[in-house]
């Protein structure tokens, strides 16, 4: 319909009502009013009948991603809901992980997904945010394997080697009479490797720590000389 634009709603209001410019005017139409809407350059929304603290409400769920599995996305001030559609018969809302040992959001995903192996043990790895289940979903109808990027931090250990290379316009005529040879030390440190979002980067922070000392003897005619770092 020409000249009708959907407005973008605040606060949640998107999962609620849908609100429309049109001929100068706003007008609001409910879930039961509209089965489905869309923003522009944005995303859907559609009418569907949900549990929240025991009462069934109907509002309008956002479409994360669609295939043989569909993702739903429902936000309030209080929570996020997830919403799983499969085979057009099956809607059932995505258990969270209240507690950090509940295994109820794996045990869905692994049971949701039994037919496509190559998953393998990714729903263990799944976190309950948008991001995760979309990715997890996404694989799921594309049956290709998923791996979560963990953030990684060890101990680093190695040795070094360094020689002290005296200035060619230096002044002090005494530091060529050493003899300046490669000086072995131990290097310590650490690093932590954290992931950016679910991707194939990451930014990996290390701090090193190595102490090199070093100690010369040189001698002329009538001169000893000593040198220590």
């Amino acid at each position: 319909m020409s000249g009708v634009k959907v407005i973008q709603g605040k606060n949640f209001s998107n999962f609620h009502t849908c609100r429309i410019y049109s001929e100068g005017k706003f007008t609001e139409y409910t879930p039961y009013q509209v089965k489905r809407y869309g923003l522009k350059d944005g995303p859907e929304f559609f009418a569907r009948d949900i549990e929240i603290s025991g009462t069934t409400h109907r509002v309008f769920l956002e479409l994360l991603t669609r295939g043989k599995a569909t993702l739903f996305y429902f936000g309030d001030k209080q929570k996020n809901l997830f919403f799983l559609e499969k085979d057009s018969l099956f809607f059932s809302l995505i258990p969270d992980n209240h507690k950090r040992d509940d295994t109820n959001l794996s045990a869905f995903l692994a049971e949701i997904s039994a037919d496509c192996p190559e998953l393998g043990d990714a729903t263990g790895s799944v976190k309950y945010n948008r991001l995760h289940l979309s990715k997890f979903i996404d694989s799921y109808n594309s049956c290709t394997p998923l791996v979560f990027p963990e953030i990684r931090y060890g101990l680093m250990l190695g040795v070094g080697a360094r020689k002290l290379v005296p200035s060619q316009n230096m002044s002090e005529r005494a530091l060529g009479y050493f003899d300046f040879n490669y000086e072995g030390s131990f290097i310590a440190g650490a690093f932590v490797n954290i992931p950016v979002l679910v991707s194939d980067f990451s930014v990996q922070i290390e701090l090193f720590y190595n102490k090199t000392s070093f100690s010369y003897t040189a001698s002329t005619d009538e001169v000893k000389y000593d040198f220590q770092g």
